[in-house]
């Protein structure tokens, strides 16, 4: 029986905890008999030893955020998931955009692994606006929102308006 297939997005390797959450989770992935592909944006691997060798493991190829969403729908298209898990704020508004663009039928499931309302605090004006705009829209899309703690659910809660209903929180994996 053939298992399906689950891309994975994560915009580098560089080796911050979400970086290690979807090695090790490509790798479960792939224990559990599913074809997996790892997708990142850049080519900072410092986790690529990590990486299973059973899992593909794909750089794609663009120019900032419209580029690696065009990669990722070409991506998308022609691997044909069952599933694509995106990690972090960035990825998910790439990754629902490029699902939207490629065409095909998958599950989109986003993961947030920071509070969003910190994240931002920086932005002012018209780079707030925006980033709370496409993060909003991304997340709506998206067929289910994982958080890594109940503290960060409520703040995508509070700085997005985002159902409570939608999110649901996975500890992460990697202690």
């Amino acid at each position: 029986m053939a298992r399906d297939r689950i891309l994975v997005g994560v915009p580098s390797l560089e080796g911050g905890g979400a970086e290690r959450v979807a090695v090790e989770l490509s790798a479960e992935f792939s224990r559990r008999g599913h074809e997996v592909a790892l997708a990142v944006f850049s080519n900072s691997v410092a986790l690529l030893p990590a990486v299973d060798g059973r899992v593909d493991f794909v750089v794609l190829e663009g120019r900032g955020p419209w580029g690696h969403c065009r990669a990722l729908a070409r991506l998308i298209r022609r691997l044909r998931p069952a599933a694509v898990l995106s990690l972090l704020s960035h990825t998910n508004v790439i990754a629902a955009a490029a699902r939207l663009l490629s065409r095909v039928r998958c599950r989109l499931v986003c993961s947030e692994h920071a509070c969003l309302s910190r994240t931002i605090a920086e932005y002012g004006g018209w780079r707030l606006h925006l980033t709370k705009l496409l993060l909003h829209g991304a997340l709506r899309v998206c067929d289910r929102v994982v958080v890594v703690s109940d503290g960060v659910g409520e703040d995508l809660e509070r700085t997005l308006g985002l159902p409570r209903r939608r999110i649901r929180r996975l500890y992460n994996p990697v202690l």
